[in-house]
C-alpha cells in the first residue's frame, strides 16, 4: 500500500544512517571498542554486595553461569550465585567435571526462581540427586546431551499442592519410565476425577487428607485423581524425574504442559493456542518458549552476548550512549534474544536517541531479527518509555510501530508460534495513542507488507471487526490483500505457503459475504486452494429468466467445524458446493443478487444424509436485506426443492433459505440457484 504510505506519517524518514551495520548516529561499531568486563565482574554487579567471593577462584563456572542463558529478573543472581557456592562447596567436581558443572548451574539458577524459589540447603540437595541419577543411569540418554540452559528445565519440579522434593523425584523415576515422546501422554496415568471416593471436590482442601498418610504427592493424583492443574503437573514431572525438559503452562480455564523431545516443545493436554508458561527464561507467552530455541541453540554465543550484555549493564550509569553500542553488538551476536533487544532499546532511551529516522530503522531491524515472532515485537516496542525525544509524538510511536510489526510479519517471515493475536493487536493500537485516525494510519502503513506475509489473515480479521466502519480502509486493504494473494505462489493447501494464501482468502470471502459484496465474493473465492464441489448433475431451467445466483454472495447465520468456505461460492452455481452452519433454532443462509431482479424460481439442493435437518424450511425474500417477504414454507424433507414463483414474481436482491424453523439442528445445503430477470 505503498500509495498511501507518504500521507500517513507526513514525510518517512529515509536517512542516510548506517543503522544496518549497527550505528546509532551514523559511527561504525563493527568493532566494540569499549573493554569487556570480565564474567566475575558481570556477575558481582548483578549480585551486588550478596557475591560470594569464593566464586572468586572458579572462571570456568562463572563462564558456564553466562553460558546458561540469561535471568530474565537481575535481581535472581544474588540468591543464584548463594546456590552454586552451596553445591561447589558439597562436590568441588561441578567446578571442572562437564556434566556435573552443567547440573550444578541449571540447579543454581532455577532454584532462585519466580516458579519456585528455594535455598542454598535444597539446591545442593537437588544437585546431588540429579548428579547421582546421571551417574546411576535413572536419567533418559539425551539428558547427557542437554546444556546447562536446556537442564534448566529439567531440575526443577512443578509444584502443586505440594510436592517437588527428592522424594517424590525418588518415587517417579522408579515408578514412571516411559520412551520421551511418551510424557506427553504421561498425565493419563492419573485419573480424571472431580471428587474423591468420600465425595469431597477436588476444588476443596480435604480432596487429598484421607490419603496424605500413606501416600506421596504423585502417587495420590495417580492413586485418588485429579483435574487438569493435577494431571498436567504430574505429566511435566515425570518427565522431569526422568530427565526430560517439561513445563506446566496456563490456558484459558485450562492448566496444560509440553514437553521437550530432541529440541522441541511438545504441547500436551493443550486446549488452547493461548498458553503461558510457568517456568521461562525469556518470558511466559509461548512464543518466548519457541524463541528460546531458536536464540539460545549456540552456547558460545549465548557467552560472548552475555559477556556484551553485562559490560552494557555496567556502563549504562555512566555513559548510556556507550552501554547501546555494546548493547547493538550484543544483538549482532544474538539477534534473536528478546531481552538483549529490550535492553538495547531501552539504553538508546537513556542516551536520548532524537533522530525519528534512526527509531525507525531501530524498529525495522527488530522485526528483522524476531521475523515470524509479531507478538514479542510488539510487546518490545510497546514497552518502550512514550516520553521525548521521539516518543512522546504519537506519530512517531506509530511510524514506529508499523515498522517493527511489517517487518516481522511480511512476506519473508516464517509462521508464527501459538500466538493471542487480539492481545497483540491491542498493544500495537494502544501504542500509537486513542486518535482513531491515527490507528487507521497505522493499519494502512503496515498492510500491504503483512498481507503478503503468511500470517497475514490475522491481521485482516483483526483489522476488519476493528475498523469495520471505515469503507474506505475496508477498500484498502481488499487491494492490499489481492496483491498479498497475487504475490503468493498457489499450490497445495498442504504446502505452508498454500496454507497461508487459503487462510487469506477464506477470511476475505468470509469479510466480502458480510459485507454484501457479491463482486469481491466471486473474485476472493477464485483464490481458494482446492475449490469444493459437490458435483451435481446440471439441471434444466424450469422457470424462464436468468441464473442470478452465480454472480452473487452468500452469508451464513453461523459457522461450524465442519463447514468449509472454499465450498460456499460453488453452492451457487450448478456443480453445488457445501456449507455447514451451528446448531441452532434458526439457522440461515442469505444469498446477495448482483443487483435487484424480478424472481422467477428458486432450486435447492438438499444433504442426501441428515435431509430432515433442514425442516420446517422457509425462504424469504427482500429488496434491501431489512424487509422480508416468506415465499415458501415446506415440512417435507425432500432432495430438492423447486419453488416457482412466476405467479409472485417477487423484486428481490436478497434470498434468505432458514432451515429447522422452530427447533434446534444445523443447516447444510448442497446448491441453491436462484433465477429470474434483472432490473435496470
Amino acid at each position: 500500500m505503498n500509495s498511501f504510505r507518504l500521507p500517513v506519517f507526513g514525510v518517512w524518514i529515509f536517512a542516510a544512517i548506517a543503522m544496518a551495520s549497527g550505528s546509532v548516529t551514523g559511527q561504525q561499531t563493527s568493532e566494540v571498542k569499549t573493554r569487556l568486563a570480565t564474567d566475575q565482574e558481570i556477575l558481582q554487579f548483578y549480585c551486588g554486595d550478596q557475591w560470594p567471593e569464593e566464586l572468586n577462584k572458579y572462571p570456568e563456572l562463572l563462564a558456564e553461569v553466562l553460558r546458561a542463558g540469561p535471568l530474565s529478573d537481575r535481581a535472581r543472581y544474588a540468591p543464584s550465585m548463594a546456590n552454586l557456592a552451596a553445591i561447589v562447596a558439597v562436590d568441588s567436581q561441578a567446578v571442572t567435571e562437564v556434566q556435573r558443572q552443567r547440573t550444578a548451574v541449571a540447579v543454581a539458577l532455577e532454584f532462585s526462581s519466580d516458579y519456585i524459589q528455594r535455598g542454598p540447603t535444597e539446591a545442593a540437595e537437588r544437585y546431588v540427586w540429579y548428579r547421582d541419577a546421571q551417574i546411576q543411569r535413572k536419567l533418559h540418554p539425551s539428558f547427557d546431551r542437554l546444556q546447562s540452559w536446556e537442564r534448566r528445565f529439567v531440575v526443577n519440579l512443578p509444584w502443586h499442592h505440594g510436592g517437588g522434593s527428592n522424594k517424590d523425584l525418588d518415587w517417579l523415576n522408579a515408578n514412571v519410565k516411559l520412551p520421551a515422546i511418551e510424557y506427553t501422554g504421561a498425565c493419563w496415568q492419573a485419573p480424571y476425577r472431580d471428587s474423591n471416593p468420600f465425595g469431597e471436590s477436588v476444588q476443596e482442601p480435604l480432596y487429598y487428607v484421607p490419603f496424605e498418610e500413606f501416600l506421596g504427592p504423585y502417587q495420590m493424583r495417580r492413586e485418588v485423581g485429579a483435574v487438569c492443574g493435577g494431571l498436567s503437573h504430574y505429566g511435566a514431572a515425570a518427565a522431569r524425574a526422568n530427565g526430560i525438559g517439561a513445563l506446566t503452562m496456563g490456558e484459558p480455564g485450562h492448566c496444560a504442559y509440553a514437553v521437550r523431545v530432541d529440541g522441541k516443545w511438545i504441547p500436551s493436554y493443550s486446549l488452547s493456542q493461548q498458553r503461558w508458561a510457568h517456568q521461562f527464561i525469556f518470558d511466559s507467552p509461548w512464543a518466548y518458549i519457541e524463541l528460546q530455541e531458536l536464540a539460545l541453540s549456540d552456547i558460545e554465543s549465548n557467552l560472548k552476548a552475555a559477556r556484551l550484555s553485562g559490560t552494557a549493564a555496567i556502563l549504562a550509569e555512566r555513559d548510556p550512549r556507550e552501554a547501546a553500542q555494546v548493547a547493538i553488538q550484543a544483538c549482532r551476536i544474538q539477534p534473536q534474544n528478546p531481552l538483549l533487544w529490550k535492553q538495547r532499546l531501552q539504553l538508546l532511551q537513556a542516551g536520548h536517541l532524537d533522530q525519528p529516522g534512526a527509531w525507525w530503522e531501530q524498529a525495522r531491524q527488530l522485526g528483522k531479527a524476531l521475523a515470524g515472532f509479531p507478538s514479542v515485537v510488539v510487546d518490545l516496542v510497546h514497552s518502550l518509555e512514550q516520553k521525548a525525544p521521539v516518543l512522546d509524538d504519537p506519530q512517531q510511536r506509530g511510524r514506529i510501530m508499523a515498522a517493527a510489526l511489517e517487518n516481522s510479519m511480511g512476506a519473508d517471515a516464517p509462521l508464527a508460534p501459538a500466538t493471542d493475536w487480539k492481545e497483540t493487536f491491542n498493544k500495537t493500537y494502544q501504542f500509537c495513542g486513542d486518535e482513531r485516525a491515527l490507528q487507521i494510519r497505522v493499519c494502512q502503513a503496515a498492510a500491504e507488507e503483512i498481507l503478503k506475509g503468511r500470517e497475514g489473515q490475522h491481521f485482516l480479521e483483526d483489522a476488519l471487526e476493528r475498523f469495520s466502519e471505515q469503507s474506505d480502509l475496508i477498500s484498502q486493504l481488499m487491494v492490499a490483500a489481492e496483491k498479498g494473494l497475487r504475490s503468493q505462489a498457489s499450490g497445495s493447501k498442504e504446502t505452508e505457503v498454500g496454507k497461508a494464501r487459503s487462510q487469506l482468502a477464506q477470511t476475505l470471502v468470509r469479510s466480502a459475504a458480510e459485507r454484501r459484496d457479491c463482486e469481491a465474493f466471486q473474485k476472493f473465492s477464485k483464490f481458494l486452494t482446492e475449490p469444493v464441489s459437490a458435483n451435481l448433475k446440471g439441471v434444466k431451467n424450469p422457470f424462464g429468466g436468468q441464473l442470478l445466483s452465480t454472480k452473487g454472495s452468500i452469508r451464513f447465520s453461523s459457522t461450524s467445524s465442519w463447514d468449509q468456505p472454499a465450498g460456499h461460492a460453488s453452492v451457487l452455481a450448478i456443480s453445488g458446493g457445501k456449507f455447514h452452519t451451528g446448531n441452532g433454532e434458526h439457522e440461515w443462509a442469505e444469498i446477495t443478487l448482483p443487483r435487484i431482479a424480478k424472481l422467477s424460481g428458486i432450486i435447492i439442493d438438499n444433504e442426501e444424509g441428515h435431509r430432515d435437518r433442514a425442516v420446517p424450511l422457509k425462504v424469504e425474500v427482500s429488496p434491501d436485506g431489512e424487509h422480508w417477504e416468506t415465499v415458501f414454507l415446506t415440512d417435507k424433507a425432500e432432495l430438492q426443492w423447486q419453488i416457482d414463483l412466476r405467479a409472485q414474481q417477487p423484486v428481490a436482491r436478497f434470498v434468505r433459505v432458514v432451515g429447522s424453523e422452530g427447533r434446534n439442528d444445523f443447516l447444510h445445503l448442497r446448491r441453491i440457484l436462484v433465477f429470474g430477470k434483472p432490473q435496470a
